[in-house]
């Protein structure tokens, strides 16, 4: 039952992701819940080591780990100084946070407070992601584009499509982590079940006033068999993702803005990424922003 209620979420509603990846990590979900639905596991004793590894950590001035725990927080006043903080976005991105997943509000709320630290001098993006819902990849973007002009961020990624390259735009530089990860995803769609579409139709009936004569237009147009104005809404948002991008990357490929997926070296070549390198690489780069910020 839980399996078919989030079928149903995910056929219904409209995603910026890539359907390879992004789709994979509700495939582990589903199973997550069969586990759960079948067994005497605590949901919340299941996700407390997933959620334990989505929290973010802290960089010292030595490049030494050091790990949140209840007596440190990204906006403790104990936060060693020129600290960097590593703040990760990894798998599906979801506006709000529920029992595994702490949501790109949460992620928002990393920022700020990393933001507002005196003694954290930048941040490191952590991505891992193929995407998520579509107000997901905003939110983010927004806060991303907001820390920037008060500190550097760098994306560190290994994979990142759709929403989750969305969410980066702002970033004082993208880098992958290898050439066999990869970058793009620059669209909007959505799944629509045509069994549950049958089953409204046979099963329910939906009654507006003359004044609401426009509301859930695209839904009841899709219900008389017309994808039209869905697919004009899709259009909308797709080409306001694009302008962000353009904006963001002035450098990039119109080839890039098609909704492909790129590996490395060819998302470099068209302007999706700026390098290539590990995590060593990824926290030089933002080290030579944070200096070159201090100037």
């Amino acid at each position: 039952m839980i399996s078919e209620r989030l079928e149903k979420l995910i056929l219904n509603s409209i995603w910026c992701v890539d359907t390879e990846i992004g789709f994979s990590y509700f495939h582990n979900l589903l199973l997550d819940f069969e586990i759960i639905s079948n067994s005497n596991i605590s949901p919340k004793d299941y996700y407390s080591e997933r959620l334990e590894s989505q929290k973010p950590y802290l960089l010292d001035v030595q490049g030494n780990a050091i790990q949140m725990n209840s007596n440190l927080s990204l906006s403790s006043s104990n936060v060693p100084q020129n600290s960097i903080a590593v703040i990760k976005n990894h798998g599906v991105m979801l506006t709000d946070g529920g029992l595994c997943s702490k949501g790109v509000r949460g992620i928002v709320s990393e920022l700020e407070q990393a933001k507002s630290n005196t003694s954290i001098t930048g941040v490191v993006l952590h991505t891992s992601s193929g995407g998520g819902d579509s107000l997901a990849g905003t939110i983010l973007q927004t806060a991303v584009k907001s820390f920037a002009k008060s500190k550097p961020i760098v994306t560190y990624a290994e994979m990142i499509g759709s929403s989750a390259y969305l969410g980066a735009m702002g970033s004082n530089e993208i880098v992958m982590s290898s050439k066999l990860s990869q970058a793009g995803s620059i669209g909007a769609m959505i799944e629509i079940s045509k069994p549950m579409l049958e089953r409204m139709k046979e099963e329910s009936l939906s009654i507006y006033p003359q004044s609401s004569s426009e509301k859930n237009i695209e839904h009841r147009a899709l219900m008389a068999g017309d994808t039209k104005p869905l697919e004009d809404k899709l259009e909308k948002m797709v080409g306001i993702f694009h302008d962000i991008v353009k904006s963001e990357r002035g450098n990039i490929s119109q080839s890039a803005l098609k909704g492909n997926m790129f590996f490395a070296d060819n998302a470099k070549k068209i302007g999706l990424i700026d390098s290539i390198g590990n995590f060593d690489f990824a926290v030089k780069r933002l080290q030579g922003y944070i200096s070159n910020s201090k100037k």
